[in-house]
């Protein structure tokens, strides 16, 4: 390993491990929404109907909504985990080409923050916004290096 490389890989190491835990976090929570894709509490206190009422009574729409939430998961999975394996590669092998891939994590979180904000969901576009923030910040000190 030359001396360049061992600069480069030192010091995209921190950003590349924030933006590989901010992936992960991404990860769990898909794959948390993707097992209960629908909270009855958060149903009801949107709604202010059961959600154990509402599926009784529109069965084919409560199937379409938890449908549609494990897609959706699944899909914010797959970015996470995509971030994941390429930050975890990028850490391995530095290569200045490599961040720039890793870009995709701080778009689609920034996206999410965009759907939650304008759909009233202040919180979680707020800790989305925050994510998609600190991915950013991350990946603008690893082209510093």
């Amino acid at each position: 390993m030359n001396a360049e490389s061992t600069s480069v890989a030192t010091g995209l190491h921190w950003p590349l491990t924030v933006v590989m835990i901010v992936a992960g976090l991404l990860v769990l929570v898909g794959l948390f929404v993707f097992v209960t894709p629908v909270d009855p509490n958060d149903f009801e206190s949107t709604t202010g109907v059961a959600w154990q009422e509402f599926e009784a009574s529109a069965p084919e729409v409560a199937d379409y909504l938890e449908r549609e939430a494990r897609l959706l998961a699944a899909g914010w999975s797959g970015v996470g985990l995509f971030a994941l394996v390429a930050a975890a590669k990028a850490r391995r092998t530095p290569a200045r080409e490599l961040p720039a891939v890793l870009w995709v994590l701080p778009g689609a979180l920034a996206a999410g923050a965009v759907v939650f904000v304008t759909g009233d969901g202040l919180v979680p576009g707020a800790t989305y916004g925050a994510a998609a923030i600190g991915a950013a910040v991350s990946l603008l000190a690893a082209r510093r290096t």
